[in-house]
């Protein structure tokens, strides 16, 4: 199975919405509250204009929404990855897929950069596989949070 990728559209901000708010998604985020509508379209706006980042939503084959994964730049030349699966098609084996394309993606449009750094609970399991999977390394363990990191000088199979 494949996993394409483009960049986000107003159309898409109801499906990220309802992945955002799902049970597990809360469960698994650094910030676990329900958003609501409107804190949701301020960030959605914020997103989509603010070349500090870039969203991403992938595909399978049958072009059915799978996920999402957010860029952020942090500081010169690192950026910050999130992921989150659309709940219907976790457990699929798609999670590393998408996370190699955004990666894919993202290096192609920000060639400057030098490393992509993803922060995940400590607990969530699939999740820190699925960036081992896509090329990601472990860095370390901070207050209840894995850090992996993916250099740019290697590139994404």
């Amino acid at each position: 199975m494949r996993v394409f990728v483009r960049e986000v559209t107003w159309q898409d901000s109801d499906d990220i919405l309802r992945w955002r708010n799902d049970r597990i998604t809360r469960e698994n985020s650094f910030d676990s509250h329900i958003v609501s509508k409107k804190e949701h379209d301020a960030w959605f706006q914020k997103v989509i204009s603010d070349s500090k980042y870039c969203l991403v939503i992938g595909f399978n084959a049958n072009k059915e929404k799978v996920g999402i994964v957010s860029f952020n730049f942090e500081s010169q030349g690192i950026a910050e990855i999130n992921v989150n699966s659309a709940p219907d098609k976790r457990g699929h084996g798609l999670g590393s897929m998408l996370i190699k394309e955004g990666v894919n993606y993202f290096l192609a449009k920000f060639s400057d950069t030098k490393r992509v750094v993803a922060k995940v609970k400590e607990h969530n399991i699939a999740s820190i596989k699925s960036f081992e999977k896509a090329g990601f390394s472990f860095r370390k363990r901070v207050a209840g949070a894995v850090i992996l990191e993916f250099p740019h000088s290697c590139q994404v199979d």
